[in-house]
């Protein structure tokens, strides 16, 4: 199960991961970007965030 404080690890995780300017649009407009992140990298964040 994720608690909130996983999921933060895995947004910063995510945020290494992705290009910082994509990252920024996604914190400027949360609700609407969040769906365009890749499934395989936000589950590759979750994965580094285990390590």
């Amino acid at each position: 199960m994720f608690t909130p404080n996983n999921i933060q690890i895995a947004l910063e995780n995510l945020y290494d991961l992705c290009d910082p300017n994509y990252m920024m649009d996604m914190l400027e407009n949360y609700g609407e970007e969040f769906d365009d992140i890749s499934p395989k990298l936000l589950a590759r964040a979750f994965r580094k965030m285990r390590k």
